[in-house]
C-alpha cells in the first residue's frame, strides 16, 4: 500500500508540472505480470511493452503497446534492433 500511494503522489506531482516522463519497470521474469509491485501499469498513462522472442535462429527483440490512454494505437508486435549512433529501430 505504502508503494502504491507513493506512486500515486509521484505521478500526480508530475503530471501538475505538465512535463512528460517515462519510468522502466522490471517484469520479473516467468510471469505474465506488467511490473515489478502491479500497481505501476494502473497509474501510467502508456505502456511500451519489450520482450526477447524465441526464434529459430535465437532471440528477436520485440515491442508492443500494451496501453496509450486517449489515443488510437496499433495491436500489432514489432521486432526492433539496437544499433550504435542510431538508437531504436522498429521495423513496421
Amino acid at each position: 500500500m505504502y508503494i502504491r500511494n507513493y506512486l500515486r503522489r509521484l505521478f500526480q506531482a508530475l503530471e501538475e508540472l505538465n512535463i512528460t516522463t517515462i519510468g522502466t519497470s522490471e517484469i520479473p521474469t516467468g510471469t505474465k505480470k506488467l511490473s515489478r509491485y502491479g500497481v505501476e501499469e494502473f497509474l501510467a498513462s502508456g505502456i511500451i511493452v519489450l520482450r526477447l522472442q524465441m526464434v529459430e535462429t535465437g532471440f528477436r527483440r520485440e515491442l508492443y503497446i500494451r496501453k496509450m490512454r486517449g489515443v488510437n494505437h496499433s495491436m500489432g508486435v514489432f521486432p526492433f534492433i539496437i544499433q550504435p549512433r542510431r538508437g531504436i529501430i522498429i521495423s513496421v
